[in-house]
């Protein structure tokens, strides 16, 4: 067995045993799944935001780099607080309003960076009299 193999075994194994502790004997099939499912992309939207904040930093964009580390320190603590309480239906609220900030913080900070080239789209784009 090669490393990536017992990499991909120890992260399977890790992930089934996070996902079985958000698992409650009446359960139906299909919410176990959503409940995987929702745990698996958190977990890796959280890791992959520390990341792209971490990169953020050391360019030297430090408020770029704070938006990232926010919501993965956000997404964890909602991660943590649904593992303790088993409260699905908050979780899932607190992630689906994590991931409407987040888009929307980010279109905001692009409008304010391209704030410019998006004025000159806009202009381009009215009819000339």
């Amino acid at each position: 067995m090669n490393q990536l193999e017992r990499i991909k075994g120890h992260l399977n194994a890790w992930l089934k045993g996070l996902a079985g502790d958000s698992e409650l004997s009446s359960d139906p099939e299909e919410l176990h799944l959503r409940k995987a499912v929702l745990i698996l992309l958190s977990v890796t939207c959280t890791i992959l935001g520390i990341f792209w904040g971490i990169t953020y930093f050391s360019l030297g964009r430090p408020l770029a780099g704070g938006f990232p580390l926010g919501y993965s320190a956000m997404s964890a603590g909602s991660l943590v607080y649904y593992l303790v309480s088993k409260r699905y239906k908050s979780f899932c609220r607190i992630q689906l309003f994590l991931i409407l900030i987040r888009t929307a913080l980010r279109s905001c900070t692009a409008m304010a960076t391209c704030h410019w080239g998006f004025q000159r789209i806009l202009h381009s784009a009215m009819p000339r009299k």
